[in-house]
């Protein structure tokens, strides 16, 4: 547990006269006050902790001014008296207050500074020669390493992260579905047995560890809390000491239990590229996990298979496999249109899929595929190539407003295509800046 540093700058003002305070009667046309303090994480110094009392409040939005640059405003919650504010610069000074009642309650202004970044991370540049409309909100990802778990805002600057110690190679960064906490896991790449998840409060405080065995890659988190996760699955088949993969299953209770298993859906080294390079990988290697609780399935991509997959939740099956030579659902030309491998991938209502697909040399590139599952069949509506390659890792995400971000991994680079394929905004990282999966959010948290 790390120390917090409490800024209690407390410049309350005066009431007008006639005014009226939380709770207080009405009279004038002033508004009432009310007292904040602010306490700034030392561990994560971007992020402010307002608390103020409740009594009397119905709503509220704090808002963080800026000395230079534009303002930032979450809601309040009047009900704990405590909110959690994120999205601040690092170096930056704030001037934060609370707005309550409709904005006939203000309370006193607080001026707190934000700490720096670490010296070790890279830097991330948007490209100024790219002036289309993005669609501004946050980045979740993280950089492989030095492992660290960040957020980014559309500027380039990283307003929250954090560095947990003992993961070699950090993957998915996710917030919790309350919003109360950040989980993170390490990729790995090697088998170890022990692979722990690491989630801590969104100031960076009350680190908790879980240890799947054999844990690696990514996770989801269901919406009653329950996580899963691939975890390899090792078995002896003759003399060959073999990593398959399976999903595990976490339930808020801790109790762990396996829902999947490639050894229940195909023969061992089964697929296009069995093996993996020296086994080390797994001969299928599961690198990529998305749920869908409409469908009751899991979607996980097999690097090696060169396939994706629908598993079933409740029967542990798989109900169709996209790509590699055991495909259920094919392409026009080959089952191996995925040539290369991939990694992230998203599914829409009317079947169809986005895809990043690692390729080889420079033709990293997204990819959207409608599949017919009934005629196991798919075909490509579009693809985004633009001449870089990323031998691992990849992620696709669909915005709302039909905008798609691409991150070329260990490219180092995001990329914001608008609904017509065009590329409305670039972000690069420096040299050692190579990224994870990423998430994108409007908004972000601020406790839950």
């Amino acid at each position: 547990m790390h120390p917090i540093l409490s800024l209690t700058l407390l410049m309350l003002p005066a009431c007008k006269d006639g005014g009226k305070g939380p709770g207080g009667d009405s009279g004038g046309d002033g508004p009432g006050s009310v007292e904040i303090t602010v306490t700034m994480s030392e561990i994560v110094p971007t992020v402010a902790t307002v608390t103020f009392p409740t009594d009397g409040l119905t709503d509220g939005v704090i808002t963080m001014v800026p000395t230079e640059g534009d303002a930032l405003s979450v809601q309040a919650d009047v009900t704990d008296g405590n909110t959690v504010v994120l999205g601040m610069k690092p170096g930056t000074t704030y001037t934060l207050q609370l707005e309550a009642n409709g904005g006939d309650v203000l309370s006193n202004e607080v001026d707190v500074t934000t700490g720096n970044l670490p010296n070790d991370l890279p830097g991330l540049f948007p490209d100024e020669e790219v002036s289309g409309d993005h669609s501004g909100g946050y980045i979740v990802t993280s950089f492989v390493n030095p492992p660290t778990a960040l957020v980014m805002d559309r500027d380039g600057d990283i307003v929250w992260w954090y560095q947990p110690d003992g993961l070699l190679q950090l993957g998915r960064v996710r917030f919790s579905v309350d919003g109360s906490r950040v989980m993170m896991a390490d990729i790995n790449l090697e088998g170890r047995g022990t692979s722990e998840m690491v989630s801590v409060n969104l100031d960076g405080s009350g680190e908790a560890r879980l240890d799947v065995p054999y844990r690696h890659h990514d996770f989801v988190e269901h919406d009653d809390g329950t996580l899963a996760f691939i975890a390899h699955d090792p078995r002896t088949v003759g003399a060959d000491d073999i990593l398959g993969d399976q999903i595990i299953e976490v339930a808020p209770d801790g109790t762990q239990t396996q829902v999947y298993t490639i050894w229940d859906n195909h023969e061992a080294g089964a697929g296009k590229g069995s093996g993996g390079p020296g086994g080390i990988a797994g001969w299928a290697h599961a690198n990529a996990l998305d749920w869908y609780p409409d469908r009751n399935q899991y979607l996980m991509s097999f690097l090696h298979m060169e396939g994706v997959a629908a598993i079933d939740r409740d029967s542990g099956m798989e109900a169709w496999l996209v790509g590699g030579s055991e495909a259920t659902i094919s392409g026009p030309d080959s089952p191996l249109e995925f040539h290369g491998g991939q990694h992230g991938m998203q599914l829409f209502d009317d079947d169809r899929m986005l895809l990043f697909v690692n390729g080889q040399g420079n033709q990293a590139r997204m990819v959207e595929l409608q599949l017919d599952i009934d005629g196991g069949s798919f075909t490509e509506l579009d693809r985004y190539q633009p001449g870089l390659g990323t031998p691992i890792l990849g992620d696709v995400q669909r915005l709302d407003n039909g905008h798609t971000l691409v991150i070329f991994s260990y490219n180092g680079e995001v990329h914001e295509l608008d609904e017509n394929g065009e590329l409305t905004w670039r972000l690069s990282a420096s040299l050692g800046g190579a990224m994870s999966y990423l998430t994108w959010l409007e908004t972000l948290p601020n406790g839950g």
